[in-house]
Parts: C-alpha cells; sequence; structure tokens
C-alpha cells in the first residue's frame, strides 16, 4: 500500500502489486542508468509516492540510498553542497525546488535528476538539460508512481 494525497489533496491509501514495483525498478535500471554504484537521494516525504521510488531505485539494484536531513530541503547551497559531499548520483526532486536554486547553486554535473509531479518549467530544462541527465515524469499512484518518464 502505498499512501498519497491524490489529485484532489484528498489522502488515500493506493494498493499496488509487488509486480509494479518491480517495474518502476526496471525503470530506474534502464532509463536512469541506476546500478549498484549508484547513490541515490531520498528527498521525499515518507507518506509522498515518489519516496517509494527513490528507496526501491537504490536498494533493489545494491545502491546507497542517502536521507536528506531537514536542514538542507532548502532552495540553497545546503541542498547543492550536500549532494556533493555524498556523491549523490540519482535524485528525484520537485520541479519548484530546482527552479529556485540561485545562480551560485550547481547540481552535481553528469547526475540524473527526475523531476515532475508538478508543471517543469521551460526555464528549468534550458538551465540544467544539457549538464545534467534531466528527466521529467508523471504519473498516478495507481499506476506505482509514474505513467510517463522523458527527458
Amino acid at each position: 500500500m502505498i499512501y498519497t494525497s491524490g489529485s484532489t489533496g484528498r489522502p488515500k491509501g493506493v494498493v499496488v502489486s509487488h509486480e509494479g514495483i518491480a517495474s518502476l525498478v526496471a525503470t530506474a535500471v534502464d532509463r536512469m542508468g541506476v546500478g549498484p554504484g549508484s547513490t541515490v537521494l531520498q528527498f521525499a516525504s515518507m507518506g509522498f509516492d515518489v519516496a517509494v521510488f527513490e528507496m526501491v531505485m537504490a536498494l533493489c539494484v545494491g545502491g546507497r540510498l542517502v536521507i536528506a536531513p531537514d536542514e538542507v530541503r532548502v532552495a540553497d547551497k545546503r541542498l547543492t553542497d550536500f549532494l556533493r559531499e555524498q556523491g549523490i548520483t540519482h535524485m528525484i526532486l520537485p520541479p519548484s525546488l530546482v527552479s529556485a536554486l540561485p545562480p551560485e547553486c550547481e547540481l552535481p554535473e553528469g547526475a540524473t535528476i527526475l523531476v515532475g509531479t508538478e508543471t517543469v518549467p521551460p526555464e528549468l530544462i534550458r538551465r540544467w538539460g544539457g549538464r545534467l541527465n534531466l528527466l521529467a515524469a508523471y504519473g498516478l499512484t495507481e499506476a506505482t508512481v509514474n505513467s510517463t518518464l522523458w527527458g
């Protein structure tokens, strides 16, 4: 069971099969390049369906999962410095957070970043698309977190 706020904002629990989790992991491997040497950021709240994606993309392939402490969950150098210090290679971040990063903040070059769950502004793609493996995703929890994923 994965808990979600739902598109209506009304909290609910969604039952998904284990098969959906396996497909989610396969997507992370095939489309995001996650593997045993990957270090994945656990950024999403545990009450959000994206947290499931973050956990399985690291732990089901033998990667490392790094939990972001509260003090780095901000759009400034505390976050980007933490990402570099921890050697984060893969992350899922809200587009509004990534868009709010000031010019002096740099996401780790060559990292894979998935943005989604809200509108991805064109400015975000222009700023980060050439330096990162930038992917946009969206989906219903009922589809086991994501149903679309594109570069």
